[in-house]
């Protein structure tokens, strides 16, 4: 959004800057044209910072998606590891009541 709105002051100053130079008969005076120019250049420093900033924020935001899907993978994982060797245990378990009340019934 800051893009947009430095941009949409580089295209005022540059407008400006030509309103100026018709009005004056194609000449700007130098201390105008300096100012214009160190806005213009004070403009740029911090378009470059925000992009910068933007493309650190994005590379942050890529490897937390990353790590985030990683996590979820492993623990899908893990929940079926576990969830598989529950149903195992449980199978066992009702095995061996079987079991046991099979060898109550004998004696």
């Amino acid at each position: 959004m800051a893009d947009i709105l430095e941009f949409g002051q580089l295209c005022r100053i540059t407008q400006a800057t030509e309103r100026m130079a018709k009005v004056a008969g194609q000449s700007v005076p130098l201390a105008a044209y300096n100012q214009v120019v160190d806005l213009h250049n004070d403009l740029v420093q911090r378009y470059d910072a925000l992009a910068e900033k933007y493309r650190v924020a994005n590379h942050d935001l890529d490897v937390m998606e990353k790590n985030r899907n990683e996590w979820q993978t492993w623990g899908r994982e893990t929940r079926d590891l576990w969830r598989g060797r529950a149903e195992k245990a449980e199978a066992r378990v009702v095995a061996l009541e079987a079991e046991l009340k099979a060898k109550g019934n004998r004696s």
